[in-house]
């Protein structure tokens, strides 16, 4: 085995060299700064930053959209009814309910209402026809 000597120098440099470059480090020979894969890398955050908030606004917009059609489907379903077809009116025409008179009180009814200028002659007239003819 030979035994080598070194110089202080030498040691000095070993030791400069040894401090500036640590174990395991690769120097990176391109030019041009980064390469491709890390700018997408660094355009994730971003990126996704952008999708949620794309998200957010079309998730608002379709429950808009959504809650602006059923009002209006609610609103277009209950004027659907034509006034002698609602419910309403079939239950204030029926016989059933309505209270079973006779032709004098009917003749009488007329005769209260002409008198107090809630019909006119013509209507009277014409129910009072009716009345008879019932």
């Amino acid at each position: 085995m030979e035994n080598t000597e070194v110089s202080p120098r030498e040691l000095a440099e070993l030791a400069e060299l040894n401090d500036a470059v640590p174990f395991g480090y690769i120097e990176d020979d391109s030019v041009g700064g980064t390469g491709f894969l890390d700018t997408l890398l660094d355009a994730v955050p971003i990126t996704f930053g952008i999708l949620v908030a794309l998200f957010v606004v079309i998730a608002a917009a379709a429950t808009y959209i959504i809650i602006r059609n059923f009002k209006s489907d609610r609103r277009a379903v209950s004027n659907n009814f034509p006034p002698q077809t609602d419910p309403a009116i079939w239950t204030t025409n029926s016989q059933l309910v309505a209270p079973n008179k006779n032709l004098a009180q009917k003749l009488a009814e007329l005769d209260d209402l002409l008198a107090r200028g809630l019909i006119t002659r013509e209507e009277y007239s014409k129910a009072r026809s009716k009345a008879l003819l019932e």
